[in-house]
């Protein structure tokens, strides 16, 4: 309600009149007025009408029920990887022209996106091939060079490694076929010419195989005398000629033994040669040239003790060339004479042959 008092009375040091008395008692009335509105307005059952009461918050809203609901349904929503709100990729600003995905597609779609790694697919080969070496037949002492005949019969296959200690020639079967075995020199099966003639490896390169070479074209003959007989009387004072009565093997056209004489025709050759020396002191051997009076190769000088029991073998390895048929004998010669078994003990091992000279001719070109 307005009021009705005059605030510019009284005046001071006036004195008090009717008006001052009318002003005094509005203002008392006022004052009741008020105390009395604040008395009713808290006396009320609502004073507030325009808020609900406790009452009428539990009948509309169940507080508690509802925030619990809300809240459930709010961490569900958080926890829903789905994309709830099924927001696209370009909605988001992610790849907005797409060039993403086809890259991706690109690349899974390379036969080899990753170079910089072996295929699982190589690692199994490779690894295959590390077992098949681990497990191959090999020789890794021998006197002589593998052989055609050294095959999958006799137990090699491809990887399968073969030295010879005489040489120190280390030789890996490129082939193990039954009968013509392709054995080459170092190993490096990889490294022939890829073009589908199959090569074999000389000192001077490769070569085709059907050129010869690489043991397809071998002779190899042997001294061999009954179980028990010993290798003959060595004399000292001039080369004798040893014997050679076997061959094992004969795949060089033109190539023949007769009277412990080889002939071979022309062209070039490798050859290792055996022979062994009992008690004879120093002893070597000698591939000689007969048709032409010439020495071949000379052998390793070795010395047979004569005071004890003991076999000392010379032998040699290199190649020659041959321009025309030629008879060649494989010579031996001492420093003692030693009857009987100078050329060697008999064999007392079984019932088999013993072998004394031998001699390994491989025709080469």
């Amino acid at each position: 309600m307005p009021s009705q008092i005059d605030p510019t009375k009284p005046i001071t040091i006036s004195p008090t009149t009717a008006s001052v008395r009318t002003n005094f008692q509005f203002a008392k009335d006022e004052i009741e007025a008020l105390q009395q509105a604040d008395i009713d307005h808290i006396a009320a059952a609502d004073p507030h009408p325009q808020y609900l009461t406790s009452a009428e918050a539990d009948t509309l809203y169940d507080a508690i029920g509802l925030a619990g609901g809300v809240q459930f349904n709010l961490d569900s929503h958080t926890a829903n990887v789905a994309n709830p709100h099924a927001v696209t990729a370009i909605q988001a600003g992610a790849d907005a022209l797409g060039t993403a995905a086809a890259e991706v597609a690109t690349h899974e779609g390379l036969p080899d996106p990753h170079n910089q790694y072996a295929f699982a697919a190589d690692l199994g080969i490779h690894a295959a091939d590390i077992e098949a070496h681990n497990l191959a037949k090999n020789n890794l002492t021998s006197a002589f060079d593998p052989t055609p005949a050294d095959d999958d019969t006799q137990g090699y296959s491809r990887n399968s490694v073969w030295i010879n200690t005489l040489t120190a020639t280390v030789f890996t079967c490129a082939d193990p076929v039954t009968g013509t075995a392709v054995w080459i020199v170092g190993g490096g099966i990889g490294e022939a010419p890829v073009d589908g003639t199959p090569y074999v490896r000389q000192d001077a390169g490769w070569i085709s195989e059907s050129g010869g070479g690489g043991g397809s074209q071998l002779m190899i003959v042997q001294d061999q005398k009954p179980n028990g007989i010993v290798g003959g009387t060595f004399t000292t004072g001039a080369r004798r000629t040893r014997d050679l009565n076997t061959v094992l093997v004969n795949e060089i056209a033109g190539a023949s033994l007769a009277a412990n004489q080889i002939t071979l025709p022309a062209g070039t050759f490798r050859v290792q040669a055996s022979a062994p020396g009992y008690k004879v002191a120093r002893h070597k051997i000698t591939l000689v040239d007969i048709t032409n009076t010439l020495d071949l190769i000379h052998g390793s000088i070795v010395n047979s003790d004569t005071t004890s029991n003991s076999i000392i073998v010379s032998v040699l390895n290199s190649q020659f060339v041959l321009t025309g048929a030629t008879v060649i004998e494989l010579h031996h010669e001492c420093q003692t004479t030693v009857n009987s078994n100078g050329f060697g003990q008999d064999n007392q091992f079984g019932t088999e042959a013993g072998v004394f000279s031998q001699v390994i001719i491989e025709k080469v070109a």
